[in-house]
């Protein structure tokens, strides 16, 4: 009885130090929100028109940019 358990405690152990250690291994990139994710194209266009646009205006009659 008693070899069984430190078997299994030897195990628990065993399985959570190579979690441990693959996580140290494992190197990850920053990343960039302003980086292209998948394939991408890029494209131009220009407009004079807009549905939902707001502007900011303060009460001495300036925009709030």
């Amino acid at each position: 009885m008693r070899n069984t358990f430190n078997s299994i405690i030897i195990l628990i152990l065993a399985a959570i130090l190579s979690q441990a250690a693959y996580g140290q291994d494992k190197k990850e990139d920053k990343w960039d929100v302003n980086a292209p994710f998948g394939p991408t194209k890029e494209v131009s266009f220009t407009t004079d028109e807009g549905t939902w646009m707001t502007v900011d205006v303060h009460p001495n009659g300036h925009p709030g940019f």
